[in-house]
C-alpha cells in the first residue's frame, strides 16, 4: 500500500509540514493573480433582494447549519440526485455497520486526546462530531470517504494531528482556480472584522467594498461551514483562511471540497461610500499560484542567520528581527541552502557526505564563531549533540553577537510567519532583560495511554530520559491521575524539579525595548515563546494572536477501514502550560494591539509602540 497526504501539520519538535500557510516569515497574506473577465450579471440597487445560489461554497449536508446562524432567506437549491456509487461502503460499511465503525473511531479518540478549549470558535467538540458523523454516514464516493475522515479529524482542531490515508482515497491535486476578486479579513478586533475587496478586474467591484453575502450566505453562515475544514482552535485563522478560500482554491486538503468551477457564483458587496449594494454573477476561472509579498521590500537585510534575518530602520531607531522557523532538523539539501546565505563564517563543506556525518566540519564551524570551548573541543564531543542541536545555538550565539554591536533601542520580532519547531531557551534567556519563568507541560494519563504501550511510547518520544522515567513511574503509583505532575519543558537535573523552569537572563547580550508581532501563522512553539515573554512582562505583544497551539506530546494511532486497510492518526494528549500557569493551548497570548493585516502593517505597529512611549 502506497501512503500519501499527511493531513496536518507539525510543528513542534518535527518540521512543519501541510498547513502552515505563512512560513517564510514575515510574509504578508499572499496575493493572487486576478483573473480578468467581465461577469455575467451586475445589479446595484439600494435594498437588498434575497437571491437564490446556484451552489453553496464549501459543500455541505443537511442539517450543517449552526443553531445560533439566523437562516438566510436565500436557500441553496436542491441537487439533483445522483445514483449512488456504493464505494463508501467498501471502505466503511452500509448502515448499522457504519454508524458502529464511526462511533468506535470517536470512542478511540475520547479514550486517547486532550480536546482543545473550542470557547473562542463558539462551537464544541460534540457539535463538531455531529456534523462529522453526518458526512461519513452520507458518503458514497471514494473522495466522500476521503472527505468524511479528514472532517473528523478536523473536529479536534489541534494544528498538530496528522491524518494519513491510503493512496486510493486521495483526491487528485487540483488545478488553482479564482474569481476576479480577491477578499481579506480587515478589523480591529474579531467583533469588528470585515471581509473587504482588496482587488478587483471586475469595474463594478472596487478595493473597499464590503462582503455582504456569498452564494446566498452571510459571513457568519459562512464561517460556521468553513469551521469543518479548519485545522486549528484560531478564530482569526478561521477568518484568515476564509477569506482566501472563498476567492482563491488550490487544495482540498486545507479547505475541503472544491466548488464546480462550471457553476456561477452569486456575491453581493456593500459600497460603503454609498450604501448601494451591488450583486454580481461570476464564474470561477484557471488561475496562477499565489506569490507571497513581503513586508521588508523597501528594507536592505542588515544580517542573516540560518532561520532569521534582520532589518534597520533608522527613522524609528529601530531594529526589526523576522525569525521565520524555530525549526532546524534541516534535510541535508535545505540545510546546505540555508547555510550559502548566512552572514556568519562557514567553513568549506564536503558536497557529497550529509552534513549530518560531518562531525569534523561541524567542529570547525563551532570554531570558525568563537563558539565556547570549541577549541578544546573534539569531534566526540560534536558527535554527542544532534546536529539540530548546534545549529540552534550557532544561530542563536551570532544573533547576540550582532545585537550587541547595534546601538538602536528597540528590537521588533516578526514572528507571524513562525510555524514553530523546537523550544529554544538559549533565545529567551538572550532576550530576556530579567530572570523569568519558561514554559512547563504536564502529560496526560487518558484511558489509550494507560492501556496501549506503543500509544504510550510514541507520546513518551517527545520527552526525555528523565522526564520518560518519571512519567513512567509516576502513572504507575497513580492509577487515577487524570494526568501528571507538571515538568519544566527541559529537565536540567535527575529531579527535573518545577523549579527547573525559572530561568536567568543572559546578561552578556545587550537587552532592547521588545515588541513581538505575532499572527496567525505563528503556532505551536511560536506560541509558546510569544506567551514567555508576554507572561513574564519581557515584551509587548502587538498583531494578531498566534495559533494558541503548542501540545507537547502527540502519538500515531493505526485504525482500521472496513475493507482491512489501515491509516493512522496523530493524536495529542497533553498540555503545553504558560508560565501565567494556564494552558496553551486554544489560549494564545493576548496582543495588545490588535489589527487584522493591512497595507503598512509593520509601520503602523511601529507608530504605535512609539505612541505608548514604548520605542523610544
Amino acid at each position: 500500500m502506497r501512503w500519501l497526504n499527511r493531513v496536518g501539520n507539525l510543528c513542534q519538535g518535527t518540521i512543519a509540514v501541510a498547513f502552515i500557510a505563512l512560513l517564510s516569515g514575515a510574509c504578508s497574506p499572499a496575493t493572487p493573480a486576478v483573473p480578468t473577465w467581465t461577469p455575467t450579471r451586475v445589479e446595484v440597487s439600494k435594498a437588498t433582494q434575497p437571491r437564490v445560489p446556484t451552489e453553496t461554497p464549501f459543500p455541505t449536508l443537511s442539517s450543517t447549519q449552526s443553531p445560533s446562524a439566523t437562516p438566510t432567506q436565500a436557500a441553496t437549491r436542491t441537487p439533483t440526485p445522483r445514483p449512488k456509487t456504493g464505494i463508501a461502503d467498501r471502505w466503511l460499511g452500509k448502515g448499522e455497520e457504519r454508524e458502529k465503525l464511526f462511533d468506535a473511531y470517536v470512542q478511540t479518540l475520547k479514550d486517547s486526546h486532550t480536546p482543545t478549549e473550542f470557547g473562542p470558535l463558539g462551537t464544541t467538540w460534540e457539535k463538531e462530531l455531529q456534523r462529522a458523523r453526518r458526512r461519513f454516514l452520507q458518503a458514497d464516493t471514494a473522495e466522500e470517504v476521503y472527505f468524511a475522515l479528514t472532517s473528523l479529524q478536523r473536529t479536534m482542531h489541534d494544528l498538530h494531528s496528522v491524518l494519513t490515508l491510503p493512496s486510493e482515497l486521495i483526491p487528485a491535486p487540483p488545478s488553482p482556480v479564482a474569481l476576479p476578486f480577491t477578499l481579506a479579513v480587515r478589523g480591529t478586533s474579531r467583533a469588528s472584522a470585515r471581509y473587504v475587496v482588496t482587488a478587483s478586474s471586475l469595474p463594478e467591484v472596487k478595493p473597499g467594498f464590503i462582503l455582504k453575502q456569498y452564494q446566498g450566505k452571510t459571513p457568519a453562515e459562512l464561517e460556521y461551514d468553513f469551521l469543518e475544514w479548519e485545522y486549528t482552535a484560531s478564530p482569526e485563522r478561521l477568518k484568515v483562511d476564509l477569506a482566501r478560500a472563498l476567492t482563491f482554491r488550490d487544495s482540498v486538503h486545507k479547505e475541503g471540497p472544491l466548488p464546480d468551477p462550471s457553476l456561477p457564483v452569486l456575491v453581493q458587496f456593500t459600497d460603503p461610500a454609498s450604501e448601494t449594494v451591488i450583486t454580481i454573477t461570476t464564474k470561477w476561472a484557471k488561475a496562477t499560484r499565489e506569490t507571497p509579498r513581503d513586508d521588508y521590500q523597501h528594507l536592505t537585510v542588515d544580517y542573516r542567520g540560518i532561520n532569521y534575518r534582520l532589518h534597520k530602520d533608522p527613522a524609528n531607531d529601530t531594529l526589526i528581527l523576522v525569525y521565520s522557523s524555530f525549526q532546524y532538523g534541516f534535510g541535508d539539501a535545505d540545510l546546505r541552502k540555508a547555510l550559502t546565505g548566512v552572514s556568519f563564517p562557514v567553513p568549506p563543506f564536503d558536497p557529497a557526505i550529509p552534513l549530518v556525518d560531518q562531525s569534523a566540519w561541524m567542529l570547525k564551524l563551532l570554531q570558525a564563531n568563537k563558539y565556547p570551548d570549541a577549541e578544546r573541543m573534539k569531534e566526540n564531543d560534536v558527535k554527542s549533540y544532534p546536529l539540530k542541536g548546534w545549529l540552534e545555538r550557532i544561530d542563536v550565539l551570532n544573533l547576540g553577537n550582532y545585537l550587541n554591536q547595534q546601538s538602536f533601542p528597540n528590537l521588533l520580532m516578526d514572528l507571524r510567519g513562525n510555524g514553530g519547531g523546537n523550544i529554544i531557551l538559549e533565545l529567551e534567556t538572550l532576550l530576556a532583560a530579567k530572570p523569568f519563568l519558561g514554559p512547563m507541560r504536564e502529560f496526560a494519563y487518558t484511558p489509550l495511554v494507560r492501556s496501549d504501550p506503543d500509544f504510550q511510547q510514541g507520546m513518551l518520544h517527545f520527552t526525555d530520559t528523565l522526564m520518560r522515567q518519571i512519567i513512567l513511574n509516576d502513572l504507575a503509583r497513580k492509577t487515577d491521575a487524570p494526568r501528571s505532575q507538571r515538568f519544566p519543558w527541559n529537565c536540567r537535573s535527575k529531579s527535573c524539579n518545577l523549579s527547573e523552569a525559572s530561568l536567568e537572563p543572559n546578561r552578556s547580550v545587550k537587552k532592547f525595548n521588545l515588541a513581538i508581532v505575532t499572527g496567525t501563522g505563528c503556532a505551536s512553539a511560536c506560541d509558546n515563546f510569544t506567551s514567555v515573554m508576554l507572561d513574564n512582562g519581557l515584551a509587548k505583544v502587538v498583531g494578531l494572536p498566534s495559533n494558541g497551539g503548542a501540545t507537547p506530546y502527540n502519538a500515531t494511532k493505526e485504525f482500521a477501514l472496513k475493507n482491512g486497510v489501515k491509516f493512522t492518526l496523530r493524536i495529542s494528549a497533553g498540555f503545553a502550560i504558560r508560565p501565567n500557569g494556564e494552558s496553551l493551548d486554544g489560549n494564545p497570548a493576548v496582543v495588545e494591539y490588535y489589527l487584522f493585516p493591512e497595507e503598512d502593517y509593520i509601520p503602523k505597529m511601529i507608530t504605535y509602540l512609539r505612541r505608548q512611549s514604548f520605542f523610544k
